[in-house]
């Protein structure tokens, strides 16, 4: 019986630690992203990234398969759309 509780024991926290180490991987990946969406306003010179960042569509931009390339074209979009929350090119 005791073997049985240890290799349970060892089953659990296996996945404790499975489960830690996906919750760490999330995180890393959505700092990244944040970022990279920061960088990316900052470099197209918003005056209020904060307000900026709202008139993006970030689970659209998090789920995209070339975020660099989508981003840039977001941004540029926005850019075109409300010009105000931008400064000069």
């Amino acid at each position: 019986m005791k073997g049985w509780t240890r290799s349970r024991q060892i089953a659990d926290y296996k996945q404790r630690a499975e489960a830690a180490e996906k919750d760490r991987d999330e995180k890393l990946a959505a700092a990244a992203f944040d970022a990279k969406i920061d960088k990316a306003l900052s470099d197209a010179k918003a005056h209020n990234p904060k307000l900026a960042r709202g008139a993006l569509d970030l689970d659209a931009l998090r789920t995209s398969k070339n975020q660099d390339a989508d981003i840039a074209a977001a941004i540029a979009a926005v850019q075109k759309s409300d010009a105000y929350l931008f400064g000069p090119a």
